[in-house]
């Protein structure tokens, strides 16, 4: 058997476990230790970042008309007629409705020959008056019987002419409350017309979505289901100032023009869609990032990176939502800022990190 032998470096070995022991050391001895780490308050932080808002809100809606009238007659009499059915559009001035004009003929012609009557009296007594045959106050007395038969005669021939029903201005008939031949009495309500020349949408706004639906940027569209995807541009049209008792919403009305060759009703069902969408890119931070100093200014925590140290930053802020706060001034985008929790730090602090999911 043959023995070989290498001869041993003993440098080479004594260099080779001194950077073990120099690399082991450094392993174990971080800047931060763990336990370090641990005792740190632990924080949600959120990296700042510039993004174009595109945001959108949908609410269930209900097609209303511009305007709704029940017609109805201001005299008494029989309906002889109602040729319209419901469903039907009418131009201004259709007839829509009438009464038997007989009773009404007849008493315009008894007050004319009243009114006429009243006028020959009247000649007759002035004349008896110029002779001296009677006293100034028989004169006085046919004048004031004249005027009363005047009014009498004005109110024959208007009660005549409220005997029809003409549709006050371009409408669809939405109902027929009555047929013909029936007995009808003054303010009852013969028809229902729509004034479909604009549409209105009513819907309920939560009371935190309310100011922003009146914000500059906000696009209004309108979808229905016999549409498809098809969304019509919505303009905001009126709201109540007083959110509602139990629900704490305000019903707001907006309008948009009909659709040609699209049959939209009232009672329909509609979802409005309220997007905004800024142009240029702008820093959006959550709410609970802000705090207040004593003098009303806005901070933000800004945690510097790598060893958790916090210090407050004076902001600029802009307009808000649910989402979050649009920030004008004061922090950069990839800076990360402390979220839940901002209202517990002080100066000087070192925080455990959480990452927070981007808005």
């Amino acid at each position: 058997m043959v023995f070989y032998t290498r001869h041993f470096n003993k440098n080479w070995f004594v260099a080779t476990i001194a950077g073990i022991l120099l690399l082991l050391q450094s392993c174990e001895s971080p800047d931060v230790t763990k336990d370090e780490l641990e005792q740190r308050r632990p924080a949600y932080v959120y990296e700042v970042k510039s993004k174009t808002d595109q945001r959108k809100h949908s609410f269930v809606g209900k097609v209303d008309a511009k305007q709704r009238v029940d017609l109805s007659f201001e005299v008494a009499g029989r309906l002889t007629q109602l040729p319209l059915r419901p469903g039907v559009f009418v131009q201004a001035g259709t007839l829509i409705a009438e009464l038997s004009s007989e009773p009404f003929a007849l008493a315009l012609e008894a007050a004319s020959a009243q009114q006429a009557l009243a006028q020959s009296d009247l000649r007759r007594k002035r004349d008896l008056l110029r002779e001296g045959a009677v006293s100034p106050a028989l004169v006085d007395d046919a004048v004031q019987m004249l005027r009363l038969r005047d009014a009498q005669l004005a109110q024959a021939n208007k009660a005549l002419s409220d005997s029809r029903l003409y549709a006050p201005f371009d409408a669809h008939l939405a109902y027929r409350y009555l047929d013909n031949h029936m007995m009808v009495q003054p303010g009852q309500p013969i028809v229902r017309l729509h004034d479909l020349g604009e549409l209105f949408i009513r819907i309920s706004v939560p009371e935190k979505l309310f100011a922003a639906l009146n914000q500059a940027g906000i696009d209004l569209f309108a979808t229905f289901d016999v549409t498809g995807d098809q969304q019509f541009p919505l303009r905001l049209q009126e709201y109540e100032g007083e959110a509602g008792d139990i629900a704490q919403t305000y019903a707001v009305t907006l309008a948009m023009p009909p659709v040609p060759g699209i049959q939209l009703l009232p009672g329909m069902n509609t979802t409005v869609i309220a997007q905004r969408q800024d142009l240029v890119p702008s820093l959006w931070v959550p709410s609970e990032a802000l705090v207040s100093d004593p003098e009303g200014n806005f901070l933000v925590w800004v945690v510097t990176e790598g060893d958790g140290l916090v210090t407050s930053r004076r902001v600029q802020i802009g307009t808000a939502d649910d989402e979050g706060v649009r920030i004008e001034s004061g922090v950069s985008e990839g800076e990360t800022i402390v979220t839940a929790g901002a209202q517990q730090l002080r100066p000087g602090m070192r925080i455990r990190p959480i990452i927070e999911a981007p808005l």
